[in-house]
């Protein structure tokens, strides 16, 4: 789902993650080519994860996915006031 949801921010414009040090105490079990895109909405706080674990080879419940597009929602109105603001 990072993965995803980082390829589309960055078609949308968002610009590439070139660094990133994962705190999550399971990073260790992140897919390498999952790992942008980890990164990448951890920054974002669109996933944060539980109780310090990302749970890579866990599976999402309906909870957390609609955790995530409320997350989104938010982002997308703090970007879109900061917008009109400037």
């Amino acid at each position: 789902m990072a993965k995803t949801l980082y390829t589309y921010a960055v078609y949308k414009g968002a610009e590439k993650v070139t660094t990133y040090a994962l705190g999550y105490a399971d990073a260790a079990s992140i897919a390498d080519w999952a790992k942008e895109g980890v990164a990448y909405c951890s920054a974002a706080k669109l996933m944060v994860g539980t109780n310090g674990n990302f749970l890579p080879n866990g599976t999402a419940t309906r909870s957390m996915g609609a955790q995530v597009l409320m997350n989104i929602d938010s982002a997308a109105k703090a970007a879109a006031a900061a917008k009109t603001a400037a």
